[in-house]
């Protein structure tokens, strides 16, 4: 097998093609959609209904490959079937061989009485993950947000839920609400006794949170990689909140 490292410039420039760039950032994420970027990528009806869906704003990723829509952008619903109901589902598309894009479908299903939905394509050249369930009844002439299920699921950073104690960064989640007259009253001392209270934490946190004065850990908390323990002790004095991206 051979080794391969990535990426790097140089004279001539390297040429890496795109399922190296995409297999880079698959190892991080998970298939799906970002929460909390823009509007979610959520499916909703038209207003005023229509035999329409729209995709709002938003931002996915599938097997590596991004999807960024800035746009809220309208996909039309085959006509009713006049006797029985059937479920569409908006689906994203990833094709890798012919098109080369990520793409906003509705994926048409089969009426029946007791319709069920069509199944998702999963492979090497075509991987669709899910938006949102359709339900187009018989004779309708419009989708209302009745008839809309949302089956999304939320891009993950993969590994930081099955490791409870892992360590993370700044770069791993989103500080909110930091407020800095707490920082001042709190020592390294103090966070200490809090994230031992949590769980576990390593050698190098516990040197790094004695030595600190009382103006330093503000330092710590935004630039070193520490545990979670040591993370979220910081977020129950009171500091900051913070989720997960």
């Amino acid at each position: 097998m051979t080794e391969k490292s990535s990426f790097f410039g140089g004279t001539p420039p390297p040429e890496y093609n795109q399922t190296e760039i995409a297999e880079y950032f698959k190892v991080f994420f998970t298939n799906g959609v970002f929460k909390g970027i823009l509007n979610d990528l959520e499916i909703v009806a038209s207003e005023p209904p229509a035999m329409t869906i729209e995709e709002k704003t938003g931002k996915s990723r599938i097997e590596g490959f991004g999807y960024y829509n800035d746009t809220q952008l309208v996909k039309n619903i085959s006509a009713a079937d006049p006797t029985n109901p059937r479920i569409d589902r908006a689906i994203l598309r990833l094709d890798t061989v012919t098109n080369l894009k990520i793409s906003c479908e509705i994926k048409e299903g089969t009426p029946a009485v007791d319709p069920v939905p069509p199944d998702l394509t999963q492979t090497a050249s075509t991987y669709e993950i899910l938006l949102a369930r359709i339900y187009v009844g018989a004779n309708a002439t419009s989708i209302t947000s009745d008839n809309i299920t949302d089956e999304r699921d939320w891009v993950k950073l993969k590994g930081k839920n099955s490791i409870d104690n892992d360590r993370i960064s700044v770069t791993d989640t989103k500080i909110v609400n930091l407020n800095a007259d707490k920082l001042d009253d709190y020592n390294g001392a103090d966070f200490l006794r809090k994230a031992e209270s949590i769980g576990n934490i390593t050698t190098r946190d516990h040197h790094l949170l004695t030595g600190l004065g009382d103006d330093d850990h503000s330092i710590y908390y935004n630039s070193a990689r520490h545990t979670k323990a040591v993370h979220d002790a910081l977020a129950i004095v009171g500091i900051c909140t913070r989720t997960f991206i």
